[in-house]
């Protein structure tokens, strides 16, 4: 995992701080599902740019159908010459120019009518984009919501686990001194006991994700997320102040 973490971050990752599980707030998601999805149609970045490139291809046909009307310019000139006669080779004349041109389109070979439709066709295209777009991020809302929900339970379960395997461990401790049981009957409850932490460890991890995977799906700014779990390790003081 530093490893991993030292190629994205092009930094070198000595260790990584582990996590207070003190400061992890268990418990069930404030707002419902209907909400988080609400929040998501106003705040979620990627829905956002999804529905100004509709509103572009919007913009588009109505540029392209506005060929089949009339325009009119102001047209200003002004033009500089001299004389080419013999008697006043000098003589330099300004001629300005200044009126009011008005077209009306007749046909240009179907020119118009293909850019409209192309145009059309555009809008379409980025209509069915933004409807993609919104399924999607439903179904990432409702799947990360699922995850958070199920995730609350199956930690709490786990760590019910874990204390159960590290009282197995005590009880057998126990045991050899009473002579009831042997080395190898601790060794597999010591094996239950670090198989139990590491399946908490990743149920937590899998928990937090989701929390902030889905405040980043609706609206939550990254940097925000990232605050928000560093604040939940565990951080040797003495690296934070190395003059101390």
């Amino acid at each position: 995992m530093p490893h991993q973490l030292a190629t994205a971050l092009n930094l070198p990752v000595e260790e990584l701080s582990p996590l207070d599980a003190t400061q992890l707030k268990i418990s069930t998601p404030s707002l419902d599902l209907v909400h988080f999805a609400e929040l998501a149609e106003t705040e979620n970045p990627d829905l956002a740019l999804a529905k100004a490139k509709v509103e572009v291809a919007r913009l588009e046909v109505v540029k392209a159908q506005a060929g089949h009307l009339p325009t009119v310019d102001w047209v200003a000139q002004k033009s500089r010459s001299k004389s080419e006669n013999l008697i006043n080779p000098l003589a330099t004349y300004i001629t300005y120019q200044s009126g009011i041109q008005v077209s009306v389109p007749l046909f240009s070979g179907g020119y118009t009518q293909s850019t409209v439709r192309q145009a059309q066709a555009y809008l379409d295209r980025e209509r069915e984009s933004l409807e993609q777009t919104r399924r999607t991020l439903g179904l990432q809302i409702r799947k990360e919501y699922q995850n958070i929900t199920e995730g609350l339970l199956k930690v709490a379960a786990l760590e019910q686990a874990l204390r159960s395997a590290q009282q197995l461990v005590v009880s057998s401790q126990k045991s050899i001194q009473a002579g009831v049981r042997t080395q190898t009957d601790l060794l597999n409850a010591l094996q239950r006991e670090a198989e139990a932490k590491r399946d908490l460890a990743q149920a937590r991890y899998q928990l937090l994700m989701a929390q902030q995977k889905l405040a980043v799906l609706t609206g939550a700014p990254p940097l925000q997320a990232v605050e928000n779990i560093n604040r939940l390790l565990l951080v040797d003081a003495s690296r934070l102040n190395p003059q101390n």
